[in-house]
């Protein structure tokens, strides 16, 4: 799962190599992303790696964190809340993902399971 704040980006994604089923690995490119949102985590850098910096967390942690992240939004235009230093990475993410509206992935077809209900 990707996850964007104001100023951070965060994949929450099941580790293969970890044996506890409620463990999950928060994954970032950059190390203040986890800290900011998961002050105590242990962070193990991986430069060779997709993510630079990735942190192994119980799953309700990580839960309660992006909640909280959610309960307090305070802004009625993500686009307009995010970071300087962020937002034309995030505009570009935005436009990418616009093109989905447009390409026909946004109707979904009756029988495919997906309700909003």
């Amino acid at each position: 799962m990707w996850i964007y704040t104001s100023n951070g980006f965060i994949s929450v994604v099941k580790p293969t190599e970890h044996t506890q089923d409620d463990i999950l690995v928060v994954r970032s490119r950059v190390k203040q992303d986890i800290l900011q949102l998961f002050p105590d985590a242990k962070i193990i850098e991986t430069p060779m790696r997709d993510y630079a910096f990735r942190a192994f967390l119980p799953a309700q942690i990580v839960a309660d964190v992006v909640a909280k992240q959610i309960l307090t939004i305070r802004y009625d235009n993500f686009k307009n809340a995010v970071d300087l230093r962020r937002k034309s990475i995030y505009g570009r993410i935005w436009a990418s993902t616009r093109e989905l509206q447009y390409s026909g992935e946004s109707h979904w077809p009756e029988d495919s399971g997906f309700n909003l209900l």
